[in-house]
């Protein structure tokens, strides 16, 4: 019999998908407290304050990127979440890697300085990150890349290539630089910046739209609005078509509602759980080949610092244990290795961080017609 049949047929008689009374289930006791504990961490990260030292290590980053871009002499504007956080003239929320946009007749320019800059560039949707080349960069379909900057940070930054002609070069020309940490910023224009996390429709999209969007003028409003119908875009939420934006953050809002509640429940929860650990055990299958390739504990290090691009702090910190299991006398078998990686991740909360970046990463509206470039 199927699981769903089956699970129906344990309903019709009062049980739950355990066999049990759900009121003396120790099974459902647990699965519900586990997801109102993953519930709360999300809730609480999503809700804290940044902390000065955080706010500080963006700003800096943030500088950096400025500088390269300010020393190539190429114009480049902040967009994304972090375009939207600046128009208020601080952080409001954190953002893992920058957004930063600059004219496609600047990409072989941007090219050459960052070659020798010592940065690498990759394909922003390509899971093997690998390198791309003149021609990748200047293809005609090529919008977007992935900057490796190559430092102990491990930084990245997504570079994005505008195409941008007509009434939308007319918001770039007519957009006014905004004043942080003691230099001026140019920022995407708020009204494209929209444009394109309307086309998303993640629920981190939603929160930054409906935080910011109030606060435009009519005219703003109006522009973004523009700028869908020029590209034909279309949304479909909860089964019906909505085109008007006012119109689309209402439906996301009880959209968001009820979503949240099934994301929570037992069996999605279950499901993310699943998806990680099919994950991380491919992980392990590919660093374990790594290793029975390199004999010596140091060229282990570097070898994996090369093939994910630079390693965050706390990824070394991990990476040092890892190194330890894996270079054991005796040697740990693969076996022996997954067994440690499970532990070591249940350990370290890593499925509250997953569950946290498939919630705010969750689609509530989807976009029914592409953009007609």
């Amino acid at each position: 019999m199927p699981k769903e049949k089956s699970i129906d047929v344990l309903n019709a008689t009062g049980m739950c998908q355990h066999g049990n009374f759900p009121a003396s289930c120790v099974s459902c006791t647990k699965e519900q407290e586990m997801s109102r504990e993953i519930e709360s961490f999300v809730s609480e990260e999503l809700e804290r304050e940044l902390s000065p030292e955080r706010k500080g290590e963006m700003t800096k980053h943030l500088s950096a990127v400025l500088d390269f871009f300010d020393q190539a002499e190429i114009p480049v504007y902040l967009a994304g979440g972090g375009g939207l956080d600046l128009l208020d003239g601080k952080w409001d929320r954190d953002h893992q890697d920058l957004d930063m946009a600059i004219f496609k007749k600047d990409a072989k320019k941007f090219y050459d300085a960052a070659m020798r800059a010592g940065f690498r560039l990759s394909d922003y949707v390509d899971q093997e990150n690998k390198s791309l080349t003149i021609d990748g960069i200047m293809s005609a379909d090529r919008h977007n890349a992935l900057v490796h900057q190559g430092n102990d940070k491990g930084d990245t930054f997504e570079i994005m290539f505008l195409d941008e002609e007509g009434d939308t070069q007319a918001l770039y020309d007519q957009a006014s630089p905004v004043a942080f940490d003691g230099r001026e910023v140019r920022l995407q224009p708020v009204e494209v910046i929209l444009y394109h996390k309307l086309k998303d429709g993640r629920r981190k999209d939603f929160r930054d739209v409906k935080k910011i969007w109030g606060t435009l003028t009519e005219q703003q409003q109006q522009q973004t609005g523009n700028l869908l119908r020029t590209a034909g875009i279309r949304f479909e939420i909860g089964g019906k078509d909505v085109q008007d934006v006012s119109t689309l953050l209402e439906s996301a809002t009880t959209e968001d509602a009820e979503k949240h509640t099934v994301f929570f429940g037992a069996e999605r929860l279950k499901d993310l759980e699943t998806g990680m650990y099919k994950e991380l055990m491919s992980r392990c299958d590919e660093i374990f080949k790594l290793k029975q390739t390199v004999g010596d504990r140091q060229d282990f290090f570097d070898d994996m610092a090369k093939k994910y691009h630079g390693l965050m702090p706390e990824q070394r910190q991990v990476l040092e244990v890892m190194r330890d299991v894996l270079y054991a006398d005796p040697p740990s078998t693969l076996d022996q290795f997954k067994s440690w990686a499970r532990q070591f991740v249940d350990k370290k909360d890593e499925f509250k961080k997953r569950a946290l970046y498939e919630y705010v990463s969750e689609k509530l509206w989807t976009v029914k017609s592409s953009e007609v470039r």
